[in-house]
């Protein structure tokens, strides 16, 4: 998805004279900030043709991701009130003091606590089913196999030739034991 976010990146740098916020950045621009800007980007994300046809030749050049991350997240809210963030507030003398609401300041401000479900990882590895001497091993296994097939049925047709041949030869003896009947 990288490749894709990037793609429509230099696409709206292209169209817009600066990058989107949402989409990570990796090119020498400034972001959409003034409101010309804003409407640009507006424009390129509500208009369903131009936004279809760009996508569409992102997804087109970028190949297919062969690994990923994904990460599972819970969110959690909860009013944030404590007492010494709102004494630091109330005795704030500073030249900001003007802008500072002391009713709705303690509703803009975030603490933010990322913590990780499951610190463990898997790693899966590629190795050889058959290292390279059992291989070798196991080619002259199959070779000595055959070879001492064909030495045995050699040597069974040889048998096979000679009984034949000693056959033919007592064929035409005549048996003695036979004729004196």
């Amino acid at each position: 998805m990288i490749c894709t976010y990037q793609c429509i990146q230099l696409i709206l740098i292209k169209e817009c004279s600066c990058y989107n916020t949402i989409y990570p950045n990796f090119f020498d621009s400034i972001p959409c900030f003034n409101q010309t800007q804003m409407d640009c980007v507006g424009k390129f994300f509500m208009d369903k043709k131009i936004t279809e046809k760009y996508f569409k030749a992102c997804m087109d050049q970028c190949p297919l991701e062969c690994g990923g991350m994904w990460l599972d997240y819970v969110v959690s809210v909860n009013q944030y009130s404590a007492k010494i963030y709102q004494e630091l507030v109330q005795n704030y003398n500073g030249s900001y003091k003007l802008f500072l609401n002391k009713n709705e300041t303690f509703d803009d401000l975030a603490i933010v606590n990322i913590y990780y479900r499951n610190l463990g990882y898997t790693e899966i590895t590629e190795s050889a089913a058959v290292e390279f001497v059992d291989l070798l091993s196991s080619i002259g296994g199959v070779g000595g196999l055959f070879l001492g097939a064909s030495a045995l049925t050699l040597v069974e047709f040889i048998e096979l030739f000679f009984l034949f041949f000693i056959e033919i030869k007592n064929y035409n003896k005549i048996d003695p034991k036979k004729t004196s009947n």
